[in-house]
């Protein structure tokens, strides 16, 4: 019997016969006979075509029902139902690829042949007295040394892994950005849960990963996890710590306060602030406007210091600009569902391959430019600020310092503007020390315009010099093939969480948030 015959609408099941090696019919029911040997036989066809089939693409997902559909009817000829076909993405994933067992048994091997191929690699693969897989960390060699070529904000954040791989754990990551605002994943490890025994593990490792960054000006971005905060003091006391606004104001909410969008611009106009009266006078509103948000701000443990710019400037740190974690969330996204949905050994290739490919593109763009020149959104930023710089003129106060008036941009007089009645604003800029008294200097460690008023001579930092960027893209990035590894067959998979931690059956109930 062949695919040619016409059976109307009857549903034909029809079993793989290994030695012919052709679909036949071996039953004309409405009912199914042979669920399992239908399903493992459609499962080995489905992985024979899509992997023949794949999209070179890595944002394409590898699987899907679609997919699956698509295949078993160009086999042959039957629309199968959904339940069928969720069975059959099961065992195809299996067969693709890999069992989870042989996922982490096959994953230190991996690790290993990573780090011979790129010099510089630092990995941890951990297991516990019953070689069951605990936890593993990995930072890529192209991230050794690499201070002067990022930014010194570290954003941090974890994401649970999905699909048959939602029970091993959670990743944990941390995330950089370049001179260029270039989001970066830089360490990623797999852990049993978020927590502060993790975190500590985590942030350990990532300082003895010889990233080269100087703890008294390094600053971590992330929300208000309380495991987290503690690693932080533990392990990086010297650091600072800033709480990602985003989160705020979801807690915020989370609390029953509506906040709408014009209330959530004036609590990012208190982050935003580069002084403290700026920053007084958005408190003050948001006292008026939302009171209970204002007493929820000046409850949070530390105060304004480890949520505000001005604040956190005052401590000796930059910020960057960065008032969220959104870095972190955003290389989460980059991830792909499906890339946490793999096992180890294809995640960790995943993410070399689209490391790789980011590099390239990066490397692409700023090959042809001059080392020692700024960086393009460096540049775009001191364009505006030239242009700004006009409408200010400096009078010398001592060996160093200047005291900038505005004087508005048609209201220049040059031999009058001591005493013109349109001086409304006073800056003091202090140039050895790289200070000005509206904020933003020390804040993104490039010049305002009330420098540039005062002197157009000025150092650029490394990271936002052309030469970084070239030294960082230029890195070797080599995603090793995981072909013919050898499996560890005594290390065995993490186990399912405890019963408490998992999904309950039935319907969960909405959590629906009254507003008051």
């Amino acid at each position: 019997m062949t695919d040619d015959d016409n059976y109307g609408d009857q549903d034909v099941y029809r079993n793989m016969v290994d030695a012919e090696d052709e679909w036949t019919a071996g039953t004309t029911t409405t009912k199914h006979t042979s669920e399992r040997l239908t399903c493992q036989a459609a499962a080995k066809y489905v992985a024979e075509y899509v992997a023949e089939h794949a999209s070179p693409d890595p944002d394409v997902p590898l699987l899907t029902s679609n997919i699956i559909r698509a295949a078993i009817m160009k086999a042959t000829g039957v629309n199968t139902a959904g339940t069928f076909i969720t069975n059959v993405k099961k065992l195809a994933l299996d067969l693709i690829s890999g069992t989870v067992a042989a996922g982490y048994q096959k994953l230190h091997t991996y690790m290993v042949q990573l780090a011979e191929d790129n010099g510089g690699t630092y990995s941890v693969f951990e297991t516990n007295e019953s070689n069951e897989f605990t936890r593993c960390f990995f930072m890529p060699g192209c991230f050794k040394n690499s201070v002067r070529c990022v930014k010194s904000v570290i954003a941090l954040d974890g994401c649970h892994l999905k699909g048959l791989f939602s029970k091993s754990g959670v990743y944990l990551t941390a995330s950089v950005k370049d001179g260029s605002h270039c989001n970066l994943l830089a360490a990623i490890a797999i852990v049993p849960q978020e927590g502060e025994l993790n975190w500590t593990w985590f942030l350990k490792h990532l300082k003895s990963s010889s990233m080269g960054f100087d703890e008294n000006a390094t600053l971590f971005a992330s929300d208000r996890d309380k495991g987290l905060i503690n690693a932080i003091k533990v392990v990086y006391p010297m650091c600072w710590h800033r709480y990602c606004m985003w989160h705020i104001c979801l807690n915020i909410r989370s609390k029953k306060i509506k906040l709408s969008d014009t209330d959530k611009n004036l609590l990012y106009r208190v982050a935003d602030a580069t002084t403290e009266d700026k920053a007084t006078k958005a408190m003050r509103e948001v006292r008026e406007t939302v009171p209970r948000a204002f007493l929820y701000l000046e409850a949070i443990p530390g105060g304004m210091q480890h949520w505000s710019t001005w604040a956190i400037n005052q401590a000796g740190f930059a910020t960057y600009g960065v008032k969220t974690s959104n870095g972190a969330e955003q290389n989460n996204a980059w991830l792909g569902v499906l890339l946490r949905a793999s096992n180890p050994v294809s995640a960790l290739y995943g993410y070399m391959m689209k490391l790789m490919w980011k590099f390239k593109k990066r490397y692409d763009q700023v090959v042809g430019r001059r080392p020692g020149g700024l960086v393009e959104a460096a540049k775009s930023h001191l364009n505006q600020q030239l242009e700004r710089s006009r409408e200010y003129i400096a009078f010398e106060l001592d060996k160093g310092a200047r005291d900038v008036r505005h004087i508005g941009m048609f209201t220049v007089r040059h031999c009058e503007v001591a005493a013109t009645k349109f001086t409304h604003r006073v800056h003091i800029v202090d140039v050895p020390e790289r200070t000005c008294t509206c904020g933003y200097w020390q804040d993104s460690l490039l010049p305002c315009c009330h420098a540039l008023a005062a002197t157009k001579t000025h150092k650029w930092p490394l990271v936002y010099l052309n030469e970084s960027e070239q030294t960082l893209y230029s890195r070797t990035v080599f995603p090793s093939l995981p072909r013919d590894l050898a499996s560890e067959e005594l290390v065995k998979p993490p186990s399912a969480l405890a019963h408490s931690m998992k999904r309950k059956c039935g319907r969960p109930k909405k959590k629906r948030l009254e507003y008051v």
